[in-house]
């Protein structure tokens, strides 16, 4: 497997671009070229949508890919569609693990989900390609796996030392242990895989290749 290190510019209308944002934590994001720049649309946080120059810290030291689309009919339709999420967006995302209720209408504005559900960085590039009419993974093949626990009460640790999160909201989940989690690399490794919507063992297999080579890539290093 071979991922892209830079020359952002050279994505094929749009793709997904992962990094490392802690020694155990990933981020992903969609890469997609505007009529003048590669830009990177992302769910940073609870309520925080981002649309960077991929050439800024730290998403410059983030590896991408070309998604899987060969139809450049797609590509255009897809790269205008999240130009439009990014343009309609009002900061109304919320962080969350249960997914199923949030949704974007066919103008990239957002459905807000009921109270302790929400989005993660990885779940935001699900609805946002399933909203454009693409079906990325095959959501009913997914399985909890070790360690994910764990992040879930490492996600409500981090947010209960924000000021903008609502204790309903923390308080939802907390109790919303039973949702699947998908990972940034479960999203990178579906949307170089072929056909969509990929399984959950096909991504994994790819996922596990992509970790590899991103942690030899790119070691993380602590700032201090």
């Amino acid at each position: 497997m071979a991922l892209n290190a830079g020359q952002f510019e050279n994505v094929n209308g749009v793709g997904l671009a992962i990094g490392r944002t802690g020694p155990a934590q990933n981020h992903v994001g969609i890469l997609y070229h505007t009529d003048t720049e590669p830009r990177l649309l992302h769910l940073r946080w609870h309520y925080l949508l981002s649309d960077d120059s991929p050439y800024d810290q730290p998403w410059k030291e983030f590896l991408w890919a070309d998604l899987n689309l060969e139809d450049e009919e797609n590509r255009a339709v897809l790269s205008a569609f999240i130009a439009t999420v990014w343009m309609n967006h009002n900061g109304d995302i919320p962080y969350g693990f249960s997914f199923d209720g949030s949704a974007f209408n066919a103008d990239g504005t957002f459905v807000s989900p009921p109270v302790g559900q929400g989005l993660t960085c990885a779940t935001f590039i699900v609805h946002v390609l399933s909203a454009a009419g693409f079906s990325l993974l095959d959501i009913t093949t997914w399985q909890d796996r070790e360690g994910d626990e764990e992040w879930r009460a490492k996600i409500i640790g981090w947010l209960e030392q924000g000021d903008k999160v609502p204790k309903a909201h923390l308080d939802a989940l907390r109790q919303d242990d039973s949702a699947i989690r998908i990972r940034p690399e479960d999203v990178m490794a579906a949307g170089i895989a072929s056909p969509w919507p990929v399984s959950f063992g096909d991504a994994s297999a790819i996922a596990g290749e992509l970790l590899a080579e991103l942690y030899e890539k790119v070691p993380f290093v602590e700032a201090h």
